[in-house]
């Protein structure tokens, strides 16, 4: 029953985010999908920049929580009752199906969590958000008048695209009261995909959040009283933990931005 839900998952991601990915790429990026896709090295992928986005990510975890909560106190009007019940039937419906993952307790199935939870679904998601449709609203023709990332001012067209993209990200995952949390991380992983000019730095963040989450469950599943205090580390009576951590959050992707900055330097002096 695990592995076959397992396969599912796996299944699901390869055709609702990879295929139609490709299928864009292919489309618009002609005989170079994968290069459309930003499937490309750069010299703004460094170690730098490399330990600045794993470290950004596992900061933010609890500012994530903050926000998820201040998320959960809103409520959609009387009317649209209907489909907030739906969505929460939706939100109950995917926990009941990660509790059921994690309840597995040998290796395979913990490195089959890795695999198809955190790593593909980190892969497949950017590839279809930020690879396919950011670049297709954004316009590619403007990506590529940039140097790997930000060379001059980003057009008003970029931003509407991030912006666009990340509420689409947050919508289809059918988690109401994680809406704006993801969105703003859906706009993170657009900026820095913007900024370093390939893919592999929002999937790596991307890999990283899902990677903490999923160490997070594994560690404290068993334990109500435990669970609940990792949901809830940076909101309630912590928010001072999650305000601290919204500010470091900043704080790094600032230094983010400045490093990637930095090592575009010596090409714009040479163009």
């Amino acid at each position: 029953m695990i592995i076959s839900t397992y396969i599912l998952l796996a299944v699901q991601d390869v055709l609702l985010f990879i295929l139609p990915a490709y299928l864009i790429a292919r489309w618009r990026g002609k005989r170079q999908p994968w290069q459309w896709l930003r499937f490309k090295r750069t010299s703004c992928l460094n170690i730098t920049t490399v330990y600045i986005g794993i470290g950004t990510m596992v900061v933010l975890q609890p500012a994530i929580n903050l926000l998820a909560d201040l998320n959960s106190r809103l409520r959609l009007p009387a009317c649209m009752a209907g489909i907030e019940a739906w969505m929460q039937r939706m939100e109950a419906a995917n926990n009941a199906t990660l509790e059921q993952l994690l309840a597995a307790n040998d290796g395979w199935a913990v490195f089959l969590s890795f695999v198809v939870i955190a790593l593909l679904a980190a892969v497949s998601e950017e590839m279809l958000f930020r690879g396919a449709l950011q670049g297709w609203i954004g316009g590619r023709t403007t990506y590529d008048n940039m140097l790997p990332g930000t060379q001059g001012m980003m057009s008003r067209h970029i931003h509407t695209a991030i912006w666009v993209t990340a509420a689409l990200f947050s919508a289809l995952h059918l988690q109401f009261y994680g809406f704006v949390p993801r969105m703003l991380m859906g706009a993170l992983f657009g900026y820095v995909l913007v900024w370093t000019g390939t893919i592999y730095m929002p999937i790596l963040m991307h890999l990283t959040n899902n990677t903490v989450v999923l160490l997070l469950a594994y560690m404290v599943r068993g334990d109500e009283t435990l669970q609940k205090a990792a949901e809830n580390f940076g909101a309630g009576e912590t928010w001072l933990v999650g305000v601290v951590s919204m500010v470091l959050g900043c704080m790094l992707i600032t230094f983010l931005y400045l490093s990637i900055r930095q090592c575009q330097e010596p090409l714009e002096r040479r163009s």
